[in-house]
């Protein structure tokens, strides 16, 4: 599973399929996962606030693919920051898309406010939940992280504030401590995308945005 579809799986109660977030919160951190999935894929560079696309390869999923092409083709533009609003406006639909694409969520139309609006369900709500339950149990060992993708996903689900709903029964401060640990086990560029989804995040909390 890509980084950016286990956020949005994470994001989401996995009984009620209600979002844990703000509107603005689950967009912003799966554009931070989208960029997450290129670091990954070693498609940029990043590092003091800013990218850089490096040589194009093909990359297996199409999704991942259009990112990549959309950030080389704006070299000029280097801001994460910037880069996590642009990406954000439809990072919704388009991690949605995909997880119909994999058979692993189906869409719903649904009327708010006389609107029409989709929504993205689980086919499988063990699906959803055996990735929570897995990210808590490496959460809670420490520092005994193996896979790059799962502690960069802890990080991001940190950084939103998805933890506490992961780590219910886990004090803040000893939640904070073990996610910090295995962040800073990691390449600097993922831990710089971590400390920038933060300050997004917060920034969006003191300044809200439909």
């Amino acid at each position: 599973m890509l980084l950016a579809d286990g956020f949005f799986l994470l994001a989401h109660d996995s009984i009620s399929w209600r979002c844990r977030l703000s509107p603005r919160g689950l967009r912003l951190g799966l554009a931070a996962a989208l960029l997450g999935e290129q670091l990954l894929f070693q498609q940029i560079t990043l590092g003091n606030g800013h990218l850089r696309a490096l040589p194009a390869w093909a990359l297996p999923d199409p999704l991942a693919q259009s990112v990549g092409d959309q950030l080389r083709a704006e070299p000029e533009v280097t801001s994460v920051r910037d880069w996590m609003e642009f990406l954000s406006r439809d990072a919704y639909d388009a991690v949605g898309e995909r997880l119909i694409r994999q058979n692993l969520a189906q869409a719903r139309v649904v009327r708010r406010f006389l609107r029409t609006a989709t929504t993205y369900v689980p086919v499988n709500h063990l699906h959803a939940a055996a990735l929570e339950d897995r990210l808590a149990v490496e959460i809670g060992a420490g520092p005994a992280f193996r896979e790059p993708d799962m502690v960069l996903l802890a990080g991001l689900a940190h950084a939103t504030g998805l933890t506490r709903f992961i780590l219910a029964d886990t004090p803040p401060p000893i939640r904070a401590q073990r996610v910090d640990r295995a962040v800073a086990a990691l390449p600097p560029s993922l831990q710089h995308l971590v400390g920038h989804t933060n300050a997004a995040v917060g920034d969006a909390v003191l300044t809200p945005r439909p």
